[in-house]
């Protein structure tokens, strides 16, 4: 099962182009360096992605550059979730928390397999609004976050598991390419 699986992953990635990868990871790399603000969010699998990402971010870059860059997950904070989503709408828990915060200039890098989850979705309409540059790492289609996203990342599977699989190689390519220069 596991040469199969691995097979899969392997066809999936020599079919996706990379060339929006890399000027995605071109321009993380620049932020974190400049410590320009990243918001990261996503739903389910994405948000554990998420928070993936600022752990071996900020502990690499700050290895690195000797410096904590700024970089949160939306989604590690489930109080103010959940206090978004009774009083509001659980469709607003990322746009209410950008609206709040965030400034133009920054990046917002939005997480989704299908790219049509509606909270996932505001958050990238929010982020365009506020100013924010917006990066979307996403599957299937592309969805609307891969459309309204300024630079959208597309693996070409409508397996969520290999979409998420080649999500998490970005972002070690990140701190893999950030280590190496």
């Amino acid at each position: 099962m596991y040469t199969k699986y691995t097979e899969q992953v392997k066809s999936v990635l020599s079919k996706t182009d990379l060339e929006n990868f890399n000027l995605a990871i071109d321009r993380i790399i620049l932020a974190l360096e400049n410590r320009t603000h990243i918001y990261l969010f996503g739903n389910g699998g994405s948000s554990a992605t998420a928070s993936h990402f600022v752990v071996d971010w900020r502990k690499n870059v700050s290895l690195k550059l000797g410096f904590y860059p700024n970089v949160t997950s939306l989604t590690d904070n489930t109080p103010l979730m959940t206090a978004i989503a009774n009083d509001i709408d659980y469709s607003e828990i990322f746009s209410e928390q950008l609206k709040n915060c965030a400034k133009s200039g920054e990046l917002a890098l939005a997480i989704s397999g299908s790219g049509n989850s509606s909270n996932v979705i505001n958050g990238v309409l929010m982020a365009n609004q506020l100013g924010l540059e917006t990066i979307s790492l996403t599957g299937f289609d592309g969805g609307e976050v891969g459309r309204l996203s300024s630079l959208n990342c597309r693996v070409n599977s409508n397996n969520i598991k290999i979409v998420e699989d080649l999500h998490s190689i970005f972002g070690h390519a990140v701190v893999e390419t950030l280590l190496s220069s």
